[in-house]
């Protein structure tokens, strides 16, 4: 799933104030609230042909840009450690057919994720580009 948060703040100042919060014990949930309020989480729908073409391609690109090739040498430097083992992307290597498993693999995980990302209750669900715009254009008045 991609994601956009869109705020009226420059983004390292996100960065700033989140990574400020990490270091001082019960502000991080203050901070969080306070983001909240000026953030937007924008969600984009995908029936499940849409989301499988989509990660189809993005593995048959990772293949293509040398994943291949960078889990050989990450083995032959490093041996299967367990982030490796354990690593889609990686883990599947070890098998026959790894293409196809990573796909698998893949849809799983993305599946799981909407399943979480399904019970928060702060996120706008979008189907379209123009949808998007108009949430954006309301939010941004606010």
């Amino acid at each position: 799933m991609k994601g956009w948060f869109i705020t009226g703040v420059v983004v390292t100042i996100f960065y700033f104030v989140f990574g400020i919060a990490q270091l001082g014990a019960g502000r991080p949930l203050f901070v969080w609230s306070l983001l909240v309020a000026i953030i937007a989480l924008i969600g984009i729908k995908k029936s499940l042909p849409e989301f499988k073409k989509a990660i189809s391609k993005r593995v048959d690109k990772m293949i293509k840009n040398g994943l291949r090739e960078e889990v050989k040498e990450l083995v032959k430097k490093c041996g299967w450690t367990t982030v490796l083992k354990n690593a889609i992307g990686y883990q599947e290597f070890k098998e026959k057919n790894p293409i196809n498993k990573i796909k698998l693999h893949t849809l799983q995980f993305a599946k799981r994720q909407m399943t979480w990302f399904k019970r928060e209750k702060r996120i706008y669900w979008i189907e379209t580009y123009s949808e998007a715009e108009k949430l954006v254009r309301k939010f941004l008045k606010k």
